[in-house]
């Protein structure tokens, strides 16, 4: 299995009893093998496997991939891919109407933006004006796709 066997995919959020939760779709290698749920309620999260063969193999899978030395591993693994599914989600919206781009030394997360849709005229401004302090422009991550187009 690949670093990027699993995905999720078809998340919905929502305002539970300590803070937002979601239901998504795990994926392994193209093929949905279970449904996740946060219920927010400052427990562990649900899951439900097609097969109890797909628990084990994603469990273990977790545990070696996850970040922390959490008791429960596949939760923050999950949380993870949820939390970056989110996260492009929100910047491919954001892209639609506004240009946001990073210079060096923003911290992790920050962008600046433009309220002007993307065109290869603005991005040749933005590497004029910042030079080789620019460090990305968030729209041209999706540039041939749904967002950032001019």
């Amino acid at each position: 299995m690949g670093k990027d066997a699993y995905e999720v995919r078809n998340i919905k959020t929502f305002m539970g009893n300590e803070g937002h939760g979601f239901n998504a779709a795990l994926y392994r290698d193209g093929m949905k093998v279970a449904d996740v749920h946060d219920m927010a309620d400052g427990g562990c999260y649900s899951y439900y496997f097609k097969e109890e063969a797909e628990r084990k193999i994603f469990f273990e899978y977790a545990r070696k991939n996850s970040a922390t030395d959490e008791i429960e591993p596949w939760d923050s693994y999950v949380a993870g891919m949820v939390d970056a599914y989110l996260l492009d989600r929100k910047l491919r919206r954001l892209c639609r109407k506004e240009v946001l781009f990073r210079l060096q030394g923003d911290k992790e997360g920050l962008f600046h933006t433009l309220s002007r849709q993307y065109s290869q005229e603005t991005a040749a401004e933005l590497r004029r004006k910042y030079g080789a302090s620019l460090v990305e422009i968030v729209n041209e991550r999706y540039i041939g796709k749904e967002a950032g187009n001019a």
